[in-house]
């Protein structure tokens, strides 16, 4: 992902509307570039300070890098659920497999 891009979507990531095959890349560029984390940081802190109407001091900074660490954890469950979903459908395409030969070894060659 580069600069442009990941700038575009700079109000997704605040709203946390990012989809999970966004997810690395997004992670990926906050962690490279000092940048646009700051750009993300300010446009965090401008936000959050226009939506808060309770008057009581917040540490925005704290709050993106939590909202950060959630982006993290939710890739890691992608990664895992995804994970799980191909060896799913390996062990599907081997059933398939194993199933064709059998067929054949038992009605045709056997």
């Amino acid at each position: 992902m580069n600069c442009s891009d990941f700038q575009k979507i700079i109000p997704d990531i605040i709203d946390g509307n990012i989809e999970e095959e966004e997810l690395a890349p997004v992670l990926e560029h906050i962690e490279s570039c000092k940048d646009c984390y700051d750009e993300l940081e300010i446009y965090y802190v401008l936000k959050c300070g226009l939506d808060d109407d309770s008057g009581k001091p917040m540490n925005f900074v704290e709050q993106l890098e939590n909202s950060i660490s959630k982006m993290r954890k939710r890739n890691e469950h992608y990664i895992a659920a995804r994970s799980v979903y191909v060896m799913t459908q390996l062990a599907a395409y081997a059933a398939i497999a194993g199933t064709f030969i059998y067929v054949l070894f038992k009605y045709f060659i056997g």
